[in-house]
């Protein structure tokens, strides 16, 4: 038994940062469970595909609509439906055009965040 003084581990189990943040206000640095979702819209946009093409792309698949591709910290896809989503949207791309595919729509998607960040600080900053 536990004994006064003893220490207490607990194990918050293979979550991500995201997850983390949410449930236990916490997280982690270079957490090996963090992902990165990047969701058809998010495609279309860094591809500058026409409006409705992932989406079509991902009808002809069977897969639902938005379906998006989840990447694992260092870039490999995280969940096995992942490489189905990603070859739907691409098409018969090699893999060196997959791996650029993705890295722009990451970027993109980072980008975005960082101006919308700067953007609410400079918000906050009025109204402090």
């Amino acid at each position: 038994g536990l004994q006064a003084g003893d220490e207490v581990m607990i194990s918050y189990g293979a979550l991500g940062n995201d997850q983390l943040l949410l449930r236990f206000g916490f997280v982690e640095v270079d957490s090996p469970h963090d992902t990165f979702t990047i969701l058809p819209q998010d495609f279309a946009r860094a591809l500058q595909f026409e409006d409705g093409a992932v989406e079509k792309r991902l009808a002809s698949a069977g897969l639902p609509l938005d379906t998006g591709v989840t990447l694992q910290r260092g870039g490999g896809l995280s969940r096995p439906e992942d490489k189905a989503a990603l070859q739907a949207i691409l098409g018969s791309r090699g893999e060196q055009d997959q791996a650029a595919a993705l890295h722009s729509a990451a970027t993109l998607l980072l980008q975005e965040s960082s101006q919308a960040g700067a953007a609410r600080q400079g918000v906050e900053g009025q109204f402090r």
